[in-house]
């Protein structure tokens, strides 16, 4: 078989990447921390101020396809405590996102984040 059909072939044949998900706009989380987060999103980053009843900071992570990776840096609003919650997870089909999260004092937990 000629060489260029063989490329041509391997080059068909080869898995595409899969386009990052678009996770602009604001999220409702629910689960362990219940921020409301305003993201933008540049390339796989995303970045944006997140607010909950008692605490408020920044959001900030990456998305490979539909893997979403991401932590949110806290500071309590009434006492000035600090703290991070670190979020990995999917975005389904509805295009929410859901997985794990762990806090930074240690304790672990689920969560789902919608779009508002």
């Amino acid at each position: 078989m000629d060489k260029r059909i063989l490329l041509a072939i391997s080059f068909l044949s080869a898995p595409l990447p899969c386009a990052a998900a678009d996770l602009s706009g604001t999220w409702v989380v629910s689960g362990m921390g219940t921020p409301t987060c305003t993201f933008t999103q540049s390339g796989d980053f995303f970045r944006g101020p997140c607010e909950g009843p008692a605490a408020k900071g920044e959001g900030f992570g990456e998305t490979d396809g539909k893997t979403v990776n991401w932590t949110y840096l806290w500071a309590a609003k009434d006492d000035g405590h600090a703290g991070a919650f670190v979020f990995s997870g999917q975005v389904g089909p509805d295009g929410s996102m859901s997985g794990p999260v762990l806090n930074s004092n240690g304790t672990s937990g689920l969560f789902i984040a919608k779009r508002k």
